[in-house]
């Protein structure tokens, strides 16, 4: 069964998050959400409630900043082009013979005094073991691909290490997806890669100091009821703002909402905890007690299209469908208007999004015998006799394409004389064989 997605909705509001004014001033934070996360292993199953704590416990070589900006947290700096660290190269068959395709190589260093939480030092000894753990077809990592996708870790010492991939693409500067295992644990329940998901210690111990490298480590489960995370003594970092915190499981979300009433709990996270019409009919309820946070995430509502439906298998259909519906109608009568309007599939915050992608709103009206040239013809906008007038809030046809839009900043990849092209990297406005002028 194949989708296309509507994309009715873009949830650029992940994050809600509901604190008490006490809370900043304890020493012990209690944390709602309303998932118990299946493992705590970084790199098995992917859950939204197992990031929310790892995100507390463990670091990564690098990570996508609360501005959509690629931040190392394990290493010194990033691998770009322009700093040297990452560097193009042409991909050889088992013949030696070129294939056209291009991979990247990315150098990154470690930083100094990166601790495990039982006082062993993070090396490059955890990066290769992650690597041959996580393209080991048998081990069930979550993502598999991405390991596979590297041809070769090359070790240069304890701290420095060069990552050879077969696939260059815009996220060769960042790791976020390579969450390190610490080796010393970890090597004896990888024997039997099979097994490796039984036999992890985040499985079979996962309250082992070792384990964690960020400023909190995890020191007490009760399955399906709470973790408690205290901080790390071999953090090296800025000191964590809570000496102990407890995320406390609650399924119900009215439960959820009554523990943080009667003060049980500081704060429910976000959409692990409350869902955004949960949190805005929250607000409207308790605004003078309670601060709701609103910040841009990764989730969006949207819906799902069989596409071996003949109608429906039809572009043009499914064109007119997203221009039959007012999803900033939709936006406001469910999420009083805290749900921007997703245009394409590139989130807002992005680098390579851009506000030149055009728009779909309500469907235009094909030209008909006697009207002219008008595509976007209003048509009647009143109510026949009664009530004779317009109502409030009918939408009225736009315009589009009456703007010139200049992009500053693109870079020239390639000029190809031969063929009249030129390569740009970014985002170039306009439409199909419109006209661009370039300048310098």
């Amino acid at each position: 069964m194949m989708r296309v997605r509507l994309w009715l909705l873009g949830l650029l509001v992940s994050l809600v998050t509901l604190t008490s004014t006490e809370a900043s001033t304890k020493q012990r934070l209690v944390i709602g959400v309303t998932q118990f996360p299946s493992t705590l292993n970084p790199l098995i199953d992917s859950m939204l409630i197992k990031s929310y704590i790892l995100a507390m416990a463990h670091r990564q070589i690098s990570i996508i900043g609360h501005n959509w900006e690629p931040v190392c947290q394990l290493c010194t700096e990033l691998a770009t082009f322009e700093n040297g660290r990452a560097k193009v190269f042409s991909i050889k068959d088992k013949y030696g013979r070129a294939t056209g395709e291009r991979g990247v190589k990315t150098r990154f260093t470690l930083k100094d005094e990166l601790f495990w939480g039982d006082g062993t030092p993070v090396t490059t000894e955890d990066i290769f073991f992650t690597w041959q753990v996580g393209k080991h077809k048998e081990t069930g990592v979550t993502n598999h691909q991405s390991f596979t996708d590297i041809i070769d870790i090359e070790v240069h010492d304890t701290k420095s290490f060069t990552i050879i991939n077969k696939k260059l693409d815009y996220r060769y500067y960042a790791l976020s997806g390579f969450n390190i295992l610490p080796a010393h644990l970890e090597r004896d329940a990888f024997k039997e890669p099979r097994d490796y998901r039984k036999k992890t210690l985040y499985q079979t111990n996962p309250t082992h100091p070792g384990l964690y490298n960020g400023p909190y480590r995890i020191t007490e489960i009760v399955s399906g009821s709470y973790i408690v995370l205290e901080q790390n003594e071999y953090w090296k970092g800025k000191t964590p703002g809570f000496k102990q915190i407890q995320v406390k499981t609650i399924e119900k979300t009215s439960a959820l909402e009554a523990n943080l009433l009667s003060g049980a709990i500081d704060y429910i996270a976000g959409e692990a905890g409350l869902s955004l019409d949960q949190a805005v009919s929250f607000e409207k309820r308790h605004s003078e007690r309670y601060q709701v946070s609103y910040k841009p995430g990764l989730i969006y509502e949207h819906l799902d299209l069989m596409l071996d439906n003949p109608i429906l298998s039809d572009l043009r259909v499914r064109k007119a469908l997203i221009h039959s519906i007012d999803r900033t109608a939709i936006s406001n009568r469910l999420f009083s208007g805290k749900q921007p309007v997703a245009h394409n599939k590139i989130h807002p915050l992005d680098w390579i999004h851009t506000n030149t992608i055009k728009k779909y709103s309500f469907s235009t009206q094909r030209k008909t015998h006697g009207q002219g040239d008008t595509h976007r013809h209003v048509g009647s906008i009143g109510a026949a006799s009664d009530p004779s007038r317009v109502f409030p809030g009918k939408k009225m046809p736009g315009r589009y394409g009456n703007k010139t839009v200049t992009v500053k900043d693109l870079e020239v990849i390639e000029v190809k004389k031969n063929e009249n092209q030129l390569l740009v990297k970014g985002s170039v406005p306009g439409s199909t064989n419109g006209i661009v002028y370039i300048t310098r």
